[in-house]
């Protein structure tokens, strides 16, 4: 199986490499924008790195917009929104690199600022962050500093979505600072740094607050964006100590490598199996499966694994309190190499808790590469999540329920093929490619088809269930 480093890690094993292992190398990324780091990173990886922005991320916007100094100002909530997570600028404390934008303050006023919010990439919440306020020197930082703040403790750092391989958090950061408007108004900059082993601040496109972010490298000159020129920090001042958002609950950060099938109980959804081509959760909720307390279900999943492996898990709310918990997770199993398209699938068994809540629930799958997933909100680098709904309902109402809900496995198969259903089966039998019939077989014993007798190649199999529906399906024989 492949496995992937970071670019990162690749450039301080090099380093590591050259200098010796007994030389102290900092996790501290050589590149100004993430966008660099992407592009470097597309030539190093064993993995597709090409970069899908997140639709819908968590801005911070504001009301009461009025405009000054060529600028949307906001007063005391004035800054920038995310856009789509477009763009990262390093700040990472010790890097070598700042990165800094400006805000205004109009003529006559005070603004005193009690919070500053802030969106990063990064892959873990930053341990403290620093500020430098410059003075404004024509249109970039000047060499003033006319305030500063260090080691500060964020009081929330919010998760909103995820992108580059990294998760994007909202940084909340409580502060006391004052900035006078003089008698003409005056422009300020802003400069972070967080003690993190690497941190990009997100930068967007669409920002209209006064000039783009500017970088200096090495304490050279302070130099416009040069990652296309249009970038501003994503960034708000506060005049009070403002509520953290809540957070997201499961994302991908690289790359959407979908599920493709998903069968239990009433349900047998089928959906895109192209990379990229589906959002990180896809909400079908509006498909529903019916599962009584206290019987059990088989459970078979599929999905397009790009090449790798990926572990399928399974949550189901079963007491209803919106929260998905260690006891309502099951771990169904991988699969490897597969086009989502091919039939191979995991299977395995949920049996509901004889003490489920009647009535109608949320299911989630999460698909994930490497490893098994096993928290229904966490930021993941590959895979895909989907929720359904699950209706509950007491064991004597599984009998009025007609759709039939069958597995099969495994695929490809060396041999024996078992097939489970809800209803009795009839008969299955086996096609060649050619649209020859290859096998018959009637009254099945145990569910299982013998296939050990037939050349390698794919089969479709036809079964026949007793109250005349049929279904068909592909087996690789190997």
């Amino acid at each position: 199986m492949r496995k992937k480093l970071p670019f990162y890690q690749l450039w301080l094993f090099s380093l590591a490499l050259v200098f010796g292992t007994s030389t102290a190398v900092t996790a501290q990324s050589p590149f100004k924008t993430l966008t660099q780091l992407r592009a470097e990173q597309a030539l190093q990886s064993s993995r597709s790195m090409t970069q899908q922005p997140k639709s819908n991320p968590i801005s911070i916007n504001e009301s009461n917009v009025i405009t000054a100094h060529n600028a949307t100002v906001q007063g005391c909530d004035q800054g920038d929104d995310s856009n789509g997570f477009e763009n990262g600028f390093n700040i990472t404390a010790e890097s070598g690199y700042r990165s800094a934008d400006d805000f205004y303050v109009e003529a006559n006023e005070s603004l005193n600022v009690r919070s500053i919010v802030f969106n990063i990439f990064a892959n873990y919440p930053v341990s403290s962050v620093d500020f430098n306020f410059y003075e404004d020197d024509g249109g970039k930082p000047g060499a003033t500093v006319v305030a500063s703040e260090t080691d500060l403790i964020p009081y929330a750092q919010v998760p909103i979505g995820a992108s580059f391989g990294y998760t994007v958090y909202a940084i909340y950061v409580e502060v006391d600072l004052n900035f006078d408007g003089g008698a003409t108004g005056t422009s300020y900059w802003m400069q972070p740094e967080v003690a993190s082993p690497m941190a990009f601040w997100e930068g967007t496109s669409a920002g209209t607050l006064g000039e783009v972010i500017h970088m200096s490298e090495f304490s050279g000159p302070w130099l416009p964006d040069d990652d296309g020129g249009i970038h501003h920090g994503v960034f708000k001042l506060h005049c009070d100590v403002v509520v953290a958002v809540d957070p997201i609950c499961f994302d991908i950060s690289d790359t959407v490598e979908p599920i493709t099938r998903v069968v239990l109980a009433d349900i047998d959804n089928t959906s895109s199996s192209t990379i990229d081509g589906s959002p990180a959760l896809e909400d079908f909720t509006n498909i529903e499966g019916v599962m009584a307390q206290g019987i059990s279900y088989d459970i078979a999943l599929e999905g397009n694994t790009n090449g790798f492996v990926s572990y399928f898990t399974v949550w189901i709310d079963w007491n209803q309190n919106d929260e998905f918990e260690a006891e309502e997770m099951y771990e169904i199993g991988y699969i490897e190499y597969s086009t989502g398209t091919d039939g191979l699938q995991t299977t395995g068994t949920i049996t509901v808790p004889t003490d489920a809540v009647l009535g109608e629930t949320t299911m989630r799958v999460i698909k994930n590469w490497d490893t098994s997933p096993t928290d229904p909100c966490d930021v993941y680098l590959y895979g895909q999540g989907e929720d359904y709904t699950i209706i509950v309902e007491d064991e004597l109402g599984v009998e009025s329920q007609t759709a039939t809900t069958f597995s099969y496995y495994p695929n490809p198969s060396s041999g024996i093929v078992k097939i489970t259903a809800n209803k009795e089966i009839n008969s299955v039998s086996v096609v060649n490619i050619l649209g020859q019939q290859v096998s018959v077989k009637e009254n099945l014993e145990n569910g299982l088809v013998d296939l050990s007798n037939l050349e390698a190649g794919t089969y479709i199999f036809q079964v026949a269930f007793e109250d005349g529906s049929i279904e068909n399906f592909k087996i690789l024989k190997e």
